[in-house]
């Protein structure tokens, strides 16, 4: 599972039914996230997803 940051949320795929998930920031620091399909939880891994703070705003670009 791989959280993209886009804004205040945090878009991922579940591994296990492949569904599309919208989670809030606030949401991600919790130790788990749940699928909201299949209900499986998965270790959230917060400290690899958050964008760093550097004093100007992070944006991201889909290609």
């Amino acid at each position: 599972m791989e959280l993209m940051p886009v804004g205040d949320r945090y878009i991922w795929y579940c591994d296990w039914c492949d569904s599309k998930n919208v989670t809030p920031w606030v949401r991600v620091e919790e130790k788990e996230v749940c699928c909201a399909a299949c209900h499986k939880t998965f270790p959230s891994a917060a400290e690899e997803a958050r964008p760093l703070k550097i004093g100007r705003p992070v944006s991201f670009q889909m290609l």
